[in-house]
C-alpha cells in the first residue's frame, strides 16, 4: 500500500481492497461470475464494477470513480483514548481531496480482538466503542484494505501487544512500527522472540530481522548474528544479512557476514552477505567480489550480480575490466546488465582523467547489444550509450533506430543520440545517481518477473 505510484501495484491494492470491502466469499463469486461472463470479449473497468455489483447487491460506482479512474490516495492518521470505560478513536485525512471508504478497527483486549467498522466520508471522523478496559492495541486498517499512507499514533507497549494480532496485516505493521521506535528492552525482546520462533511464518521474522536491524542495538544484532549462521530459509538469511549492514559493528557482525559469503550453500545469500560486508570492511568484501567475478557464473549468478555491484560502488579503475568481462555474455543478459550498471557507478568515481577512456570502453561493449535478441539488453545498450557513448555510439545508434519497430526504442535512441552530440553538457543527475535508477528500474522488472514466475510455479 505505500508504493502505489505503478499501475500493477495500485491495481492490485484496487482488487484487495474490494475483497476486504465485499468480504471473501462474494469476492471471489464475482471474480468467477467476471471471468465466465467475459472469457471470449474485451473487457473494460465496468464490467469487473458489473460482476460485483450483481454479487453483492451493492451500488460501487464511486469505489470504482475514486480509486480506478482518479489518482491518488489518502494520508490517514488515527489517534485513541481510553477513559470512563469508552475507547474514543479519532480519525482525520488529508490529500488533493477527501475520500470515501470503510474504516476498520481491530481492538485487542483480555478476550480476543473485536471488530468494529465506520464508515470515512469527510475530512475527520470520531467515534466512541464502550469497554470494561483499557485495550491492548488498536489497529487501524488491520486487513489492509484502504490504499493510503497511514499514521497510527500508539505506544510501544500497544504496538508490541499488536504483534499477537490474527491479522497478517495488523501484525506486519506492528513489526515494522517497532523498528521505528527508539530501542529499549522491551522492544528489543519482543522482536527477537519473533525472530528465534521457527512456527513463525517466514515474512513475520523477516520483518522482526528488518526491525532490529533499524533498531541497531547490541542484543539486536546478537541476535540477528546467531539466527544469520542457523536458520533453515535462504530468503531469511539474505533478510538478516541485510538487515545487519544498517548499523554499528556491535556483536562480530563482520565475522559472521564473511562466513556466510564464503560458505552458504543458496548463492543469493552468498552475494546478499558479501554486499552487506561492505558496510563494515570494505577490504574484504572487495577481496571477495573479485574472485567472485574471476570464475564463471555458471547458470546461477544471484552472486556474481552482487559482486557486481560491491565494485561498483567501492571498486577501482583496476577492477572495470572484470565488469567489462561480464559484459560480454549476452547468454547472460541480466548478469551482463547488473555489470553495465556497476560499471557506471565505478565510472562515476574516478577521476576525470580516467573517465573518458573508461567511458569508450564501457561504450564498446554496449555497440553488440543494440543487436541483442533481448528487449531489455538493447534498451540497456540506448541508455548506456547515452551516458558513454562517442562518435562510434552515434552511427551504431543511427542503424539501431533505423531498424527498430518499436517507437519508444526509436525515441530513446535519438534521446541517446542527443545527449552524445551535447557532449553532456545539459543540467542532469550525475552519471552514478543515473546509474542507480537504471539498477533500480532492472531490480524492478527482475522482482515483477520473478513474482510471475513462481506464481506460474503454484499453478
Amino acid at each position: 500500500h505505500r508504493d502505489n505510484t505503478a499501475v500493477y501495484v495500485r491495481g492490485a491494492s484496487v482488487l484487495h481492497m474490494l475483497r476486504v470491502l465485499v468480504g471473501e466469499q462474494a469476492f471471489w463469486a464475482a471474480i468467477q461470475k467476471y471471468v465466465g461472463d467475459n472469457a471470449h470479449s474485451l473487457v473494460e473497468t465496468d464490467d469487473l464494477r458489473d460482476a460485483f455489483e450483481s454479487i453483492t447487491g451493492m451500488h460501487l460506482s464511486w469505489f470504482f470513480d475514486q480509486w480506478t479512474h482518479l489518482g491518488g490516495s489518502p494520508e490517514v492518521t488515527v489517534k485513541h483514548s481510553f477513559e470512563g470505560g469508552r475507547l474514543r478513536v479519532d480519525v482525520s485525512q488529508k490529500g488533493d481531496r477527501f475520500y470515501t471508504f470503510p474504516l476498520d478497527i481491530e481492538v485487542g483486549t483480555a478476550n480476543g480482538p473485536l471488530t468494529q467498522r465506520e464508515w470515512m466520508t469527510e475530512e475527520s471522523l470520531n467515534f466512541t466503542i464502550p469497554m470494561d478496559e483499557a485495550p491492548t492495541y488498536v489497529a487501524a486498517d488491520p486487513q489492509g484494505g484502504v490504499l493510503g499512507q497511514w499514521e497510527n499514533n500508539q505506544s510501544a507497549a500497544e504496538w508490541i501487544a499488536q504483534i499477537d494480532s490474527p491479522s497478517p496485516y495488523a501484525k506486519l505493521n506492528a513489526l515494522k512500527a517497532l523498528g521505528e521506535k527508539p530501542a529499549d528492552e522491551a522492544i528489543v525482546e519482543a522482536l527477537i522472540k519473533v525472530l528465534h520462533s521457527e512456527s513463525q511464518e517466514r515474512a513475520y521474522r523477516e520483518r522482526a530481522a528488518m526491525a532490529l536491524g533499524k533498531l541497531d542495538h547490541a542484543v539486536g544484532d546478537a541476535a540477528l548474528v546467531a539466527t544469520l549462521s542457523r536458520a533453515k530459509s535462504p530468503k531469511l538469511r539474505s533478510t538478516i544479512a541485510g538487515a545487519l549492514a544498517h548499523g554499528r559493528a556491535l556483536a562480530g557482525e563482520a565475522k559472521a557476514l564473511k562466513r556466510i559469503a564464503d560458505s552458504d550453500p543458496t548463492r543469493q545469500v552468498r552475494g546478499d552477505a558479501l554486499l552487506a560486508l561492505t558496510h563494515f570492511d570494505r577490504k574484504e568484501a572487495l577481496k571477495r567480489a573479485r574472485r567472485v567475478l574471476k570464475r564463471d557464473p555458471g547458470f546461477n549468478y544471484d552472486l556474481h550480480q552482487r559482486a557486481a555491484e560491491v565494485l561498483g560502488g567501492e571498486g577501482t579503475a583496476d577492477d572495470l575490466a572484470l565488469l567489462l568481462r561480464h559484459m560480454d555474455r549476452q547468454d547472460h543478459n541480466k548478469l551482463a546488465s547488473s555489470a553495465l550498471w556497476a560499471a557506471l557507478r565505478l565510472v562515476a568515481r574516478l577521476d576525470e582523467s580516467e573517465q573518458e577512456e573508461a567511458r569508450d570502453r564501457i561504450a564498446e561493449k554496449l555497440h553488440p547489444w543494440l543487436e541483442s535478441r533481448h528487449l531489455r539488453s538493447r534498451q540497456s545498450a540506448v541508455n548506456g550509450l547515452g551516458e558513454t557513448g562517442n562518435d562510434d555510439s552515434i552511427i551504431a545508434l543511427q542503424a539501431f533506430k533505423a531498424h527498430s519497430t518499436l517507437s519508444g526504442s526509436r525515441k530513446k535512441a535519438q534521446k541517446a543520440i542527443h545527449s552524445i552530440r551535447k557532449g553532456h553538457e545539459d543540467e542532469k543527475p550525475e552519471d552514478a545517481e543515473i546509474a542507480d535508477e537504471l539498477k533500480a528500474l532492472t531490480d524492478r522488472i527482475e522482482a515483477l518477473e520473478k513474482a510471475q514466475e513462481e506464481q506460474s510455479s503454484r499453478h
